[in-house]
């Protein structure tokens, strides 16, 4: 609750750790945070999954490990301005913060920062939006990356 984003909504897609439920019944007690912050849960639905990317302006990833972070390259495909901690991938989809801002993983304070700095620059998330989409779509197609891939095996043979 420190990065207090009064036009922005809070949407967590996904599991939630039950570890964490003490902790958020203590925050469900603050009004802010009840009016602001909304979990969805987990979301299969490949067509509702879509439509929260298309909503959003900001992508958050906070995890402290990421084996397979496709989340990225679909944040991209709707020119969202990721903020991110330091996981693997993560240099090369923002374009080396290009594109997003790389915080530290349990660090509050970079967190709330970036998602100030960030809300608070209409041009920046518009920029964004127009050109890493275009980005996305140019270099991140599965048409893209299995022809560069297969390039780059016929020059290796």
């Amino acid at each position: 609750l420190k990065a207090h984003l009064q036009n922005y909504q809070l949407r967590l897609v996904g599991s939630i750790d039950p570890s964490l439920y003490p902790m958020l019944n203590i925050y469900r007690q603050v009004p802010y945070f009840n009016t602001h912050v909304t979990f969805t849960g987990s979301i299969f639905n490949k067509q509702m999954l879509e439509l929260e990317y298309s909503k959003a302006k900001i992508f958050l990833l906070t995890s402290s490990v990421e084996c397979c972070a496709h989340v990225f390259a679909e944040a991209a495909k709707y020119g969202c301005y990721i903020i991110s901690t330091d996981v693997d991938g993560v240099y090369d989809i923002t374009l080396n913060e290009k594109y997003g801002t790389i915080i530290r993983t349990h660090n509050i304070n970079d967190l709330s920062q970036a998602l100030i700095k960030t809300s608070q620059n209409p041009d920046l998330l518009k920029e964004t939006c127009t050109h890493y989409q275009a980005y996305a779509r140019s270099h991140f197609s599965w048409d893209t990356l299995i022809s560069d891939f297969a390039s780059e095996l016929l020059k290796s043979l």
